[in-house]
């Protein structure tokens, strides 16, 4: 790192040029450009669209509200179902009680009363819901694959070009020669090597950060207050800089030493055919040819290089991949797991403890007071258990998702399905299951049915999980904090729009929503049947709250595939199970429970049966459907590309000076809204720079990543393209555009940031060459260039540039 001499040497006193003003109502329109999905026009989905649209969000989230809009129908034909259920209940003799509440619950089957009414007024709708619950998730089931296929074959995505492959051995992940090995199956587009990225990550990450802190300063040393220190800024800036410049000499360090394939690649083609062929060929789940090739009996299957069987599957989209955690295995991934079951089975211990402590100190307090008086304080205690149950929820929130971000997923749908699950798990014991253990320790099962005995509160944890939730999903604390508050003390635009920055949604955090909700319903429901009207209530703000979430607040998430629905249907069948386990509980006191005991033989053979057999169940993979219609991955418009981030251009001070003095780009990768008629207009953007490769791995933007366009299939020799005029000494090209300007009475100090810079990391002061773009050539193909010294450099023409017209040259 630099010293603080060394920081302050770099640009005593110096100014770069004018950074952008605060304007908030700019920063307001920029979030607004990020939030929330969009239609084909680039025009935001409305409220009141079809389900249908959400596609365009991928499977995962249209999945996400169907399964809602599913589950609301199916709790209100519970409800139509258990209201035999609730009139026995209301009518029972010998329960005197003044609580609606409790008088709606099954009570103590001690009467000949509520014996001789169980069978027809209980058992029958219990089986009722049961099965009826069984023939829904195969319904589910069904549709998922339906929802699959169909979103699969709406939308062009680059999954469709695109196969993974594992297993590519270290010492052979050149991309020429995978690109030669899988051209047997068709012509390929592009060839993304994996490397191991997770420190350089952290270095961009950091360095973000402080081009965010540099702004800051930068605004208030060119705009003072009266009671500012300019000297203390600028000194400040010169650390800042100098921190930056070490962070780009260390990722500059890491492109050079430390990029080592991970054995994942990510090969795209030019054709969905070449992408089936691949799959039909690599791709084979036959347990019985596995077999065949493990004894050497079936050797039709290629192999890489003549030696290694690769492992294909069917790609991620390139939002959902976590470049950073390829590096670590399936081995390694699984050891973090286990751990984070371990510190969450911890967390359900102390919140089981708490619970216990409160649930003995209420019953003592309950003993010690008059009848009414003692009732009343039950209630009260109930309701004030419900909202610390909900509390310690989202405390479980918060520590699940740090554990999860730990276990460093592959994709980012492992990842919410990792979170799903161990969130599901702490919901449902926590919330259902907890309460009725602790209760049982301290005062057996026929205190559930007294006021302010499980059941109560049962009901008031439903309806506090009912609003709860859903008006922290729709109005988030910590970003109304950021926007109405630190964005006020920001002085420059770049701090202002990182207030401004729009929260990130996870559909894992979503499916565990419903899947608490639902779980309260199934496991209180048979004994207390207004659960299920509770629980439709509770559905239907949770489809609102999420789709004006994810459609006016929040980033949405990538496009994930039905594996989140998936689990989330494994795991309802699980509550079923455990919503017939509590039906035995319930009528324990009966001699002969016969029914549940039968529901139980049943659910075994629905839970193990291999719905994967059936056609209308199979598991959708998108390996043999052709929904491009024979589109070629070029020609599809504003598809994303596989990048790894480490063969990125590392971004420098200089950059992030030139780039935000020429605003209106975005220097955060997103397409920015025009400063409003009254903001000063902006400079005009530099001429086109294309700069070289290095080996295979180009450098385009940081902050718009695109990948390097690949030479056209079958184009033979690199043509080569005439010198015009040569800029040295690390100066920008001169462009038609006027150039940026000092501001009055300083000098610009990014000849002496820039040469710092190279002299810091090793290289030489950079030249830049104007090139004429020869005939015949255009955006994307390989030019062969001259340098001054005689040294031929191998670059490649920028994608708004064609024959005839200059270019610059960086080198």
């Amino acid at each position: 790192t630099l010293s603080q001499e060394a920081a302050v040497v770099v640009a005593p006193g110096s100014m770069p040029a004018a950074v952008e003003p605060p304007d908030r109502a700019l920063a307001k329109e920029r979030a607004r450009e990020k939030q929330g999905f969009r239609d084909d026009q680039g025009r935001p989905l409305p409220l009141r669209g079809p389900i249908k649209n959400l596609g365009t969000g991928g499977v995962g989230i249209e999945l996400y509200f169907r399964t809602l809009r599913y589950c609301g129908i199916l709790m209100t034909v519970f409800a139509i179902i258990s209201i035999a259920s609730l009139v026995d209940n209301v009518e029972k003799q010998g329960r005197d009680t003044e609580s609606p509440i409790v008088r709606s619950t099954l009570g103590p089957l001690d009467t000949p009363e509520s014996r001789e009414s169980l069978f027809g007024s209980q058992l029958v709708p219990w089986t009722l819901t049961t099965l009826t619950m069984m023939v829904f998730i195969c319904f589910l089931r069904v549709k998922q694959r339906a929802v699959a296929r169909t979103v699969d074959r709406r939308y062009i995505t680059a999954g469709d070009f695109t196969v993974e492959v594992r297993g590519v051995p270290i010492s052979h992940s050149e991309p020429e020669a995978l690109r030669d090995f899988f051209s047997q199956f068709g012509q390929v587009h592009q060839v993304a090597v994996g490397y191991k990225c997770a420190a350089y990550q952290v270095q961009l990450t950091k360095w973000r950060k402080l081009d965010v802190r540099r702004a800051d300063l930068l605004t208030r040393i060119q705009n003072p207050r009266e009671k500012d220190d300019v000297t203390a800024f600028e000194t400040r800036r010169s650390e800042v800089e100098a921190q930056m410049l070490s962070l780009e000499a260390e990722m500059t360090r890491l492109q050079r030493e430390d990029m080592e394939p991970t054995g994942a690649v990510f090969v795209v083609f030019e054709y969905e055919e070449g992408r089936r062929k691949c799959l039909k060929a690599l791709n084979n789940q036959d347990w019985v040819a596995q077999l065949l090739e493990a004894m050497g009996c079936d050797k039709s299957v290629p192999k890489y290089l003549g030696a290694y069987r690769l492992d294909v599957t069917p790609a991620p989209e390139p939002s959902d991949v976590y470049w950073e955690n390829l590096e670590v295995g399936p081995a390694e991934v699984r050891l973090r797991s286990n751990g984070n079951i371990l510190n969450s089975a911890l967390l359900i211990a102390v919140s089981a403890l708490f619970l216990v402590l409160f649930t003995n100190l209420k019953n003592q307090q309950v003993n010690e007071l008059k009848a009414e008086a003692g009732a009343n304080y039950a209630r009260s205690i109930s309701a004030v258990a419900a909202g610390i149950v909900t509390g310690i929820n989202s405390i479980i929130k918060v520590a699940v998702t740090l554990l999860t971000n730990y276990e460093r997923r592959d994709t980012r749908t492992q990842y919410e399905e990792s979170l799903y699950i161990k969130l599901s798990a702490a919901y449902v014991i926590n919330q259902s299951l907890l309460v009725l253990f602790v209760s049982i320790g301290s005062g057996g099962i026929s205190s559930w049915w007294v006021d302010g005995g499980v059941m109560m509160q049962a009901f008031f944890i439903s309806l506090a999980n009912a609003v709860v939730p859903e008006i922290v999903k729709v109005f988030r604390i910590d970003v109304f904090f950021k926007r109405h508050v630190l964005s006020h003390i920001a002085r420059s635009q770049a701090k202002l729009e990182d207030n401004w920055e729009p929260p990130t949604a996870t559909l894992g955090e979503y499916y565990a929503g419903i899947t608490k909700t639902l779980a309260l319903a199934l496991v209180y429901g048979p004994a207390m049947p207004i659960m299920y009207l509770v629980t439709v209530v509770a559905l239907i703000l949770a489809y609102a709250a999420s789709k004006y979430a994810l459609l006016r607040i929040c980033v949405p998430p990538p496009k994930l595939d039905e594996g989140l629905s998936e689990r989330f249907r494994t795991v309802l069948s699980l509550l079923v199970l455990l919503s017939i386990i509590l039906q035995i509980v319930y009528t324990w006191e009966v001699a002969d429970p016969d029914m549940p005991v039968i529901l139980l033989v049943l659910w075994f053979p629905f839970m193990f049966f291999p719905l994967r057999f059936l056609p209308c169940c199979r598991f959708y993979v998108d390996m043999d459907s052709a929904d491009t219609d024979g589109s070629a991955f070029s020609s599809v418009p504003n598809i994303k590309r596989y990048i790894c981030p480490i063969v990125q251009k590392v971004p420098s001070v200089y950059d992030s000076d030139r780039m935000g003095a020429a605003a209106p780009t975005s220097r955060f990768g997103f397409k920015m809204p025009q400063p409003r008629p009254s903001a000063p207009p902006p400079a005009p953007a530099p001429a086109p720079v294309a700069r070289p490769t290095v080996g295979n791995y180009p450098y385009p933007d940081p902050y718009r990543p695109q990948p390097q366009p690949q030479r056209p299939w079958g184009t033979a020799a690199v043509p080569q393209a005439q010198v015009i005029q040569v800029h040295s000494s690390g100066q920008p090209a001169p462009s038609q555009a006027q150039p940026m300007q000092p501001v009055q009475g300083q000098h610009r100090p990014m000849q002496r940031l820039n040469s710092f810079a190279q002299t810091l990391v090793g290289l030489q002061p950079s030249m830049q060459l104007e090139v004429v773009c020869p005939p015949n050539v255009g955006p994307g193909q390989d030019l062969m260039v001259a340098a001054p010294n005689g040294q031929m450099i191998k670059v490649q023409v920028p994608m708004n540039i064609h024959s005839g017209q200059r270019f610059y040259v960086q080198v």
